[in-house]
């Protein structure tokens, strides 16, 4: 297959679809190849600082699971940038087979995902949690907390780090899982990124001080009753008032 048509490409607002675009009709918001993964093509454009997230239809056994899938993506992933923690997702849609740019000789269907990017240009770089535990602890007490979700399947390469903003960020959402038990999901995910927070993740409680024991009360002494030789308690006891 030839690469050089998908080195480049275009969104038609009109259309509603992304085309392959020549390399000498390239323009200001022509997206350019990033990298791949397993699943998925990035194309990047930094005039406008985002990036569009390809997710190849031909790894799933129907386009309903790709939509399905790629929704939830998109759920979780926009959950975490109302609190901070992922980049922010302005659009996002599924391409039919036929309307598809990808390997023109053998279409095949697409869900794209048109988030922010974390480009170096702008102070982001990679991290990886071993390099600094502490900020991935208090992001995993973030995300699970906030948003109630974690990634134990493959979350090392996920994360950037913004040292100007003093922010950190995680990147694709399709792998994560929601959370029940919030105190065993802190543990999981920090298991899944070797590094150990208190608590599994939370900050470490202060140990409450023990009460002081109370002195023991004086018992009230007791008095003698000349009169009827009977002892009586004077706090408990009560004179009777006989009336007419």
């Amino acid at each position: 297959m030839d690469e050089e048509p998908l080195k480049y490409i275009g969104y038609s607002m009109a259309k509603k679809k992304w085309f392959i675009v020549k390399p000498a009709n390239k323009r200001s918001d022509t997206y350019e190849f990033l990298n791949s993964g397993a699943t998925s093509l990035v194309y990047y454009n930094n005039a406008s600082n985002r990036v569009v997230k390809i997710i190849r239809g031909s790894e799933y056994t129907s386009n309903d699971s790709l939509i399905k899938k790629c929704e939830k993506e998109v759920a979780y992933q926009s959950r975490a940038a109302d609190f901070g923690l992922a980049p922010k997702v302005f659009h996002h849609g599924f391409i039919e087979k036929n309307d598809s740019f990808l390997y023109p000789d053998d279409k095949i269907p697409y869900y794209y995902i048109l988030m922010e990017s974390l480009s170096e240009n702008n102070g982001w770089e990679q991290v990886y949690a071993t390099e600094n535990p502490e900020l991935f602890c208090k992001f995993i007490n973030d995300l699970v907390d906030k948003v109630g979700i974690i990634n134990t399947e493959d979350p090392h390469a996920h994360f950037f780090y913004n040292e100007r903003k003093d922010k950190l960020l995680m990147i694709d959402y399709d792998r994560c899982i929601d959370c029940s038990d919030k105190k065993q999901c802190k543990i999981d995910m920090t298991n899944a990124l070797g590094i150990t927070c208190l608590s599994g993740g939370n900050k470490k409680r202060k140990t409450s001080k023990k009460r002081k024991t109370s002195k023991k009360r004086k018992t009230s002494k007791k008095i003698k009753n000349t009169k009827k030789g009977k002892s009586y308690n004077r706090k408990t006891t009560r004179r009777k008032i006989k009336l007419n």
